[in-house]
């Protein structure tokens, strides 16, 4: 059997199978089976480019939409899992697994399928260890963040995948198994990707769900993608067993994303894709492991008096229950069906559409119902409620609604999918190596509320504990249940409200930014566009892999005064609130949460929003005229920036309750007394006192940028998320520094005994 293997594909499948089809020419083969290794980017239309956490620049149709279409068909049976840049809302309707166009399969969250006896398995994302013990929690329309977790690996599909025992023949992920440089030549790796030298020293590099499965389940084959690069190994696990990797490049001119490989195979057994019995035994004995809450949830292990299962190898009667629910033919069948209308092209097309709502998949309602398990998208956003026929009110009186909403401008934009056939390299012979405007539905309560039946109306039992809850309780106050808007979307819409700006500067030498508010003659309030402008600086600092320390000040006798009220006007009902809201929250959680120590200087009134922008810092030094209020009360609205909840966390509840309701303003003295400041400058003039803050901030960044990075990483998790899994997290972080370049240097010169 023929198989070509492709590492990312990142859209381009016209070119993808025009290469496959010169390859095949060339060696005078037929290729069964094509393998994408991720980042496959199955959009269908201008919703979904909204859905893949990439950058603007990025978002490109490509070529996907006519084969979900129908306009063409793939010439090669395709089978892909996901990678980082994909349309997550459509591959979260598939959970198990379906085709996302005819002839084109995807994997799933986690899968295993046979092909003409050969076993395949594979696992969708890329590793992050802070959502790896979550549940699969994310739903459209994402924000920022959960687009990006979207994708991130879970402990459940790793655990699934560690029940099989029979072989492997194919495995398939998207980014390599941590430490798999170690069994190839390093220096050859290190030539093409010089940046990957620290990450190696560190064994950072990879992911570490891949690795423990690697050694665990053994495959033949494990094939990646994700870094870019082609990169073969060998791993010998045993006299018997051993693993041929091969990782290729993404589909661009001259890389090496594609190769042809022959594995040997059962020909009595017919080329067409089937489901894997074993899997869909584990699938439904796991079923009560499946969580849809970003909480902590730990796989069953066995330990010492557990009475719970924590072995599911399928036995006997569980193989035997799947045969009888398959009848025994484990086909997958071709039920392909679109569930959004598809890209029609055209010059101009909408790059800035919004979000679609979460919908459910007919082929997964169907896996799901007939195997006896729940599909987790299900169990976010509800089942729909089918109606027969159009529900009338006779009393309604039709209303002409002439207003038409108002759309985003279209961009024009060039296509940016090659089509030149001439332009792309594909290694004929492969060298040897060695080395994301209701309220949702609520589908998870405490208990099931009963039902009226034929037999009359059921008690209801009133709990007592729970008349006081917290839910109870939003009765007294009204809560927005309007759309959420995409960050991306809001940013477009406020950048347009002009004024002033936020200036970012990095001194790679020091390790210290300094992000600068500059709007003095409106008091350094935040415009629309000051807040898109905040919001870039804070992208840009996740990235500032060299950086250590933020220094937060403003132009002028005012450190800010909340929003501008130029802006304020033109957003000033719920839904433009809503969105002024979530960018704010959005941008300076991050900020809250960078590995970066930050200090804002607040060299005068730190006011409403701008009380809030200062806890967003890990530390406030006042100068002596330097004061802070949380004035919201006082203009009829309460903290919109995240800044009260900070506020609880820095004080505790009753004095954070105190200075919300009294909205007093507090000088720089009682500031420190309370533990607002963590000191005052000598000086009020700004820019000595800048230099006061670099000086004040500077003991503090003295270690190596990973150990400060790590360090806040640490303290940041312990206040967000529970104790145990803050334990887990610190655990972690200290094992991958240990042995590390700083850790072994420090040893060398004895530091610990001087």
């Amino acid at each position: 059997m023929i198989i070509a293997i492709e590492g990312c594909a990142h859209g381009e499948l016209d070119q993808i199978y025009r290469s496959v089809e010169n390859l095949s020419r060339q060696r005078n083969v037929k290729v069964d089976l094509l393998i994408c290794c991720g980042d496959f980017q199955a959009v269908r239309n201008e919703s979904d480019l909204q859905c893949m956490a990439v950058p603007d620049k990025f978002r490109h149709i490509c070529t996907f939409y006519k084969y979900y279409s129908g306009e063409v068909k793939a010439p090669i049976l395709t089978l892909f899992i996901g990678g980082n840049h994909e349309a997550s809302n459509y591959l979260q309707e598939l959970a198990y697994g379906g085709w996302v166009a005819p002839n084109i399969y995807y994997l799933g969250y986690a899968g295993v399928v046979k092909f003409g006896g050969i076993r395949i398995a594979g696992l969708s994302g890329i590793f992050k260890g802070h959502d790896y013990l979550k549940g699969h929690f994310e739903k459209p329309p994402y924000t920022s963040g959960t687009m990006r977790s979207a994708y991130h690996v879970r402990s459940l599909e790793v655990f699934r995948l560690k029940q099989l025992k029979e072989a492997i023949d194919i495995f398939i992920s998207h980014d390599w198994p941590r430490g798999i440089y170690n069994y190839a030549d390093t220096r050859e790796l290190l030539h093409w990707k010089p940046f990957f030298r620290d990450e190696i020293a560190n064994n950072v590099l990879g992911s570490q769900a891949g690795e423990s499965l690697l050694h665990e389940l053994k495959p033949k084959y494990w094939f990646a993608a994700h870094l870019h690069c082609r990169f073969a190994a060998t791993v010998q696990h045993n006299e018997r067993q051993s693993t041929n990797f091969l990782a290729l490049d993404k589909c661009l001119p001259r890389r090496q994303y594609l190769e042809l490989i022959e594995v040997p195979h059962d020909s009595n057994q017919g080329l067409e894709l089937s489901y894997d019995p074993h899997w869909l035994a584990i699938l439904r004995s796991t079923n009560h492991l499946l969580s849809v809450r970003p909480t902590t949830q730990y796989m069953p292990s066995g330990g010492p008096g557990s009475t719970e299962r924590w072995e599911f190898y399928p036995s006997e009667e569980e193989i035997e229950e799947v045969k009888t629910i398959f009848n025994g033919d484990y086909k997958i069948p071709s039920n392909f069906l679109q569930t959004a209308e598809p890209f029609k092209p055209r010059p101009n097309y909408n790059r800035n559409a919004r979000q679609a709502e979460a919908q459910l998949n007919p082929q997964t309602t169907e896996f799901c119902e007939k195997l006896g398990i729940d599909d987790p998208l299900e169990k976010l956003i509800g089942k729909p409620i089918m109606l027969s026929a159009p529900v009338v009110n006779p009393d309604e009186i039709a209303l002409e609604d002439d207003d038409e909403e108002e759309q985003l401008g279209d961009q024009s934009e060039e296509s940016a999918c090659h089509e030149s056939n001439d332009l792309f390299f594909v290694d004929t012979k492969p060298q040897k190596r060695s080395k994301m405007s209701l309220p949702q539905p609520q589908n998870e309560t405490l208990d099931e509320e009963p039902l009226l039946t034929e037999k009359g109306p059921v008690t209801e039992t009133i709990n007592l504990d729970k008349i006081m809850s917290f839910n109870e309780n939003r009765r007294w106050v009204n809560h927005y249940a309007g759309p959420d808007t995409s960050v991306s979307v809001i940013c477009d819409q406020f950048s347009k409200f002009e004024g002033g700006k936020v200036e970012l500067t990095k001194d790679d030498k020091s390790g210290v930014a300094v992000i600068k508010i500059n709007h003095p003659e409106r008091r350094n309030a935040l415009s629309g566009s000051m807040m898109v402008n905040l919001w870039n600086a804070v992208n840009e600092l996740e990235d500032w892999k060299s950086g250590k320390g933020i220094i937060l000040h403003s132009v002028g006798e005012t450190f800010c005064s909340g929003g501008d009220l130029n802006t304020v006007r033109q957003i000033s009902n719920p839904d433009e609130g809503y969105k002024m809201s979530t960018l704010m929250h959005n941008t300076l959680t991050r900020l809250h949460q960078l590995p970066l120590i930050s200090v804002a200087l607040i060299q005068g009134k730190a006011l409403g929003g701008g009380a809030e922008l200062a806890t967003a810092c890990d530390f406030r030094l006042f100068t002596e005229k330097g004061e802070i209020g949380f004035v919201q009360g006082r203009m009829g609205v309460v903290t919109g920036w995240g800044g009260g909840t900070r506020l609880v966390q820095l004080l505790g509840q009753h004095r954070a309750l105190e200075l919300l309701l009294t909205s007093r303003q507090i000088a720089a003295p009682e500031a420190v007394a309370l533990g607002l400041a963590n000191g005052i400058t000598k000086s009020s003039e700004l820019t000595e006192a800048v230099e006061e803050a670099k000086q004040w901030l500077q003991p503090k960044l003295g270690h190596a940028p990973q150990i400060v990075h790590a360090l806040k990483q640490i303290v940041a998790t312990a206040r967000a998320v529970p104790y145990e899994e803050s334990l887990l997290n610190e655990r972690q972080v200290f094992a991958m520094l240990w042995g590390g370049d700083a850790n072994k240097k420090a040893l060398e010169q004895n530091i610990k005994h001087k």
